[in-house]
């Protein structure tokens, strides 16, 4: 009996605590609170986390896609930006955000082709940085 407790109570301990970790959306929320700091480091571990359960949540990857931007990442933005228009989701500012990718990575004709007839404040920008 003795050892049936021993056995039991810690097996039983360790998935009570495997249960309390945070699950994606916890770690999407706390990804958000980041990258509302600028903390995009964070921002992006966090993400990073709840895709690893949600690979094709929209919402994650465009935060991701911003996120990378914010650290410059061009490479890693476009990648993210190209899996959203897979899945049709990409966000209407899309546009704008691939011109930002092109420019991170040097695509200057690119970054102003995205932005070819647009007329924002934005799009203004990217032709800007361009």
């Amino acid at each position: 009996m003795i050892a049936l407790k021993r056995l039991v109570f810690p097996l039983a301990g360790a998935l009570v605590l495997s249960a309390c970790g945070p699950g994606p959306q916890e770690h999407f929320v706390q990804a958000q609170q980041a990258y509302k700091a600028h903390d995009y480091r964070a921002a992006r571990a966090g993400l990073a986390a709840a895709l690893k359960e949600r690979p094709d949540d929209a919402a994650m990857l465009e935060l991701l896609a911003r996120t990378q931007i914010g650290l410059t990442d061009g490479e890693g933005a476009l990648a993210t930006l190209q899996r959203l228009e897979r899945l049709g989701q990409l966000p209407s500012d899309g546009a704008i955000l691939m011109g930002d990718a092109a420019i991170m990575r040097g695509q200057y004709d690119e970054a102003l082709q995205r932005v070819e007839g647009m007329d924002s404040a934005e799009a203004w920008r990217v032709r800007g940085q361009a």
